[in-house]
């Protein structure tokens, strides 16, 4: 069950930085992981909750590790995986995104005494993510939105530019002048190889002619999204054309700026196709309260042991209502009468989680760190004597409320 929207990882922390930059506040989540957590707003009013995290490492074990421990702790809907790449075709341009509609595995291969056999392994992208894409592409509006953001970074590059020479510095603010990104969907290349070399991209097109690019992560993060879980996890590739995977790479690296708006491109249009609001939500962390009468009865059968006067028990069969699945679930309850605050002496909270009711005891305020199913929660109370009111504060993730009982009567 996921609980949440989207993951997005990427593999260094310049990518990661830039993210967080872009994107909402982010919440810190200290684990066996650093998660950082947010909630973006679409342009239709709908939301998205969202993690990110970044590898220790470059490569596709890392990768591949991370995407495991993101679908073990929040299951999400879909995964993102956005940074750099190397180019392998005339038409794909310094700072343009290729989408992988699908990743070309090229490291499986047999060696013979005659040489090397590769057999190369393929993962298809989300279909749901790349009809996104395709969507960002052909409208002109929203392609034009987002071309206009990495021109305007790119104006601010040009203005910038230090090198060596003059004549370098005019010819790379030509370039940074005229930046207009394309988007290209198709296969990339992914392996253990940094490529710059012109010699190793003949080899690897000669196995596909119509690869976009070379990068390092992207199989193993596919690998984890295909096969790991039940079901397969709906994920993409989003990264952009930092070098031509030659010779060159050193020295375009070296001037930051192209590198930069790899970055910054792949970023934006990842961002890009989850505002465009079209992708149903989990409404994770959302919910509702409910102070619906609860039979005594049933109250009775959670606070167990004998009653007397002027104890007095209170259930709450559906106090949180949840929308969509909740991560994390956290209750306080304050009874009072006359003003005076009322003991809780015994409290149980119920809630379902993998499909099966549990029930905990509840003193003063809990935190179940989840998943909490789509079913009503409850909480029954034994108070010192009758209350005149109880102040409930009940938060999940980002998302808070406050709110007040008082009796019919």
């Amino acid at each position: 069950m996921p609980l949440l929207d989207f993951a997005i990882v990427t593999a260094l922390t310049e990518e990661f930085r830039f993210l967080r930059g872009i994107l909402p506040p982010l919440r810190e989540i200290n684990e066996s992981v650093t998660w950082y957590r947010s909630r973006v707003e679409a342009v239709n009013g709908r939301s998205y909750e969202i993690v990110l995290a970044y590898q220790d490492q470059m490569g596709p074990l890392d990768a591949h590790d991370l995407t495991v421990k993101v679908i073990d702790r929040w299951d999400p809907a879909f995964i993102l995986l956005v940074g750099i790449a190397g180019g392998f075709q005339e038409w794909v341009n310094l700072g343009d995104v290729i989408v992988g509609q699908q990743i070309f595995h090229y490291d499986p291969k047999a060696v013979t005494d005659a040489g090397v056999e590769y057999r190369p392994a393929g993962y298809p992208g989300g279909v749901a993510l790349v009809r996104q894409v395709h969507a960002v592409s052909v409208d002109e509006r929203e392609l034009s939105q987002w071309r206009k953001g990495a021109k305007r970074r790119s104006a601010a590059k040009a203005r910038a530019v230090k090198l060596a020479t003059a004549g370098q510095v005019a010819k790379a603010r030509a370039a940074l002048k005229a930046h207009a990104p394309s988007i290209h969907v198709g296969t990339v290349a992914s392996g253990t190889d940094v490529v710059k070399s012109e010699k190793k991209k003949r080899e690897l097109l000669r196995l596909h002619g119509l690869l976009l690019g070379t990068e390092m992560e992207g199989c193993g993060m596919m690998h984890a999204a295909f096969f790991h879980g039940d079901t397969p996890t709906q994920a993409l590739l989003i990264k952009g054309m930092s070098d031509p995977s030659n010779a060159d790479k050193t020295t375009l690296d070296s001037f930051k700026f192209w590198r930069e708006l790899a970055v910054e491109n792949s970023a934006t249009l990842a961002l890009a196709i989850i505002t465009r609001g079209r992708l149903e939500p989990q409404h994770a962390e959302e919910f509702e309260m409910d102070f619906s009468d609860t039979p005594i009865d049933v109250t009775r059968k959670r606070i167990t042991g004998p009653l007397r006067n002027p104890l007095t028990p209170l259930g709450f069969q559906r106090l949180v209502v949840p929308r969509g699945p909740l991560s994390e679930l956290s209750i306080s309850a304050h009874a009072q009468a006359a003003g005076q605050e009322l003991r809780v002496l015994h409290a149980v909270l119920e809630f379902w989680t993998r499909g099966q009711v549990r029930r905990e005891e509840w003193r003063d305020g809990l935190r179940i760190p989840g998943p909490v199913d789509r079913q009503p929660v409850g909480l029954y109370l034994l108070l010192e004597r009758s209350a005149e009111r109880v102040i409930f504060k009940v938060r999940s993730g980002s998302r808070e409320q406050t709110a007040q009982w008082v009796p019919r009567f």
